[in-house]
């Protein structure tokens, strides 16, 4: 048990094992919504002069973003005081933003954070919170316009555009989505995984160009990460087997060989993860289908 949380059960009152719980779980970023609420509101009802005016405010802020998730009553009182106590803070406008949100007053959470955006455009987290507001309003085509400014203030978060890729992928936009696959791509060349997304919207378009770049790119994805890879080795298959059952015609004699090598070496990798295997329907079936396709 944690050792400030084990004091405290024995002595409530101890205001120094509570403020070291609090300033444990900030570090750590942990939620504890209800530990929080226990000892933070007597710290700060009781022995606020115990702290400094910064620790103040961080535990005020703790507090009151734990009471948004179990008594929401407790969050507006605190809201109040800090309003009171730090007139001109941006992070108190902000939490009066998220209480907006707790509430369900999406208009007025809006309004908070354009306010913010009017004098800095640049603020992350204002931009974050209209995504957010969107997303729970359930408006697909807002959320996906706040994610597109929020990305022109922040190119490199990659976060940002994958959550930008698979609402696009959702709305079947495969040519936004390509986009969001480069940008993660320029930012980590050396992930695998965007590879293989990328090689997913190319074979799922599925015209020879296309299914061309897939194979491309599923085979970088393997090469980033040749072991425990086994769905690029899938998609390398299945690329090049639709290469060779719809476009084989289009293919020159050179193309022709290079997507029968690509085909045969991913028969290869995956027969060879299940033959490894303990026998089961799934290996039998995996292996009778190479077998029956040689």
């Amino acid at each position: 048990m944690n050792k400030n949380l084990e004091t405290l059960q024995n002595k409530p009152n101890n205001w120094k094992a509570a403020r070291d719980l609090l300033r444990e779980y900030r570090e750590k970023q942990a939620r504890n919504s209800y530990e929080i609420i226990k000892y933070g509101l007597p710290l700060i009802n009781k022995k606020s002069q115990k702290l400094s005016k910064e620790e103040l405010f961080e535990v005020m802020e703790q507090v009151f973003l734990a009471g948004l998730d179990v008594n929401i009553e407790e969050s507006k009182t605190l809201l109040l005081k800090l309003q009171k106590q730090f007139p001109k803070s941006l992070r108190v406008t902000k939490l009066s933003g998220l209480l907006e949100e707790a509430m369900g007053n999406w208009k007025s959470a809006i309004t908070i954070y354009k306010s913010i955006l009017k004098n800095n455009p640049s603020d992350q987290i204002a931009r974050k919170r209209l995504v957010c507001v969107s997303k729970a309003q359930g408006d697909v085509v807002l959320t996906i316009k706040n994610l597109n400014n929020y990305l022109y203030h922040f190119q490199g978060d990659t976060e940002t555009w994958e959550e930008l890729l698979e609402i696009y992928l959702t709305q079947q936009c495969y040519s936004k989505a390509l986009y969001c696959c480069e940008e993660l791509i320029l930012a980590e060349p050396n992930n695998y995984q965007h590879h293989y997304k990328i090689a997913n919207i190319y074979y799922t378009i599925g015209k020879r160009t296309d299914l061309i770049k897939a194979r491309q790119y599923y085979a970088h994805s393997i090469k980033l990460l040749k072991e425990q890879n086994l769905k690029s080795y899938y998609g390398l298959y299945l690329t090049a087997n639709k290469l060779k059952s719809l476009y084989s015609k289009n293919l020159d004699q050179s193309e022709t060989q290079i997507n029968e090598q690509l085909l045969q070496f991913a028969a290869d990798k995956i027969k060879n993860v299940y033959v490894k295997l303990e026998d089961n329907d799934t290996k039998k079936t995996v292996l009778d289908f190479f077998e029956k396709n040689k």
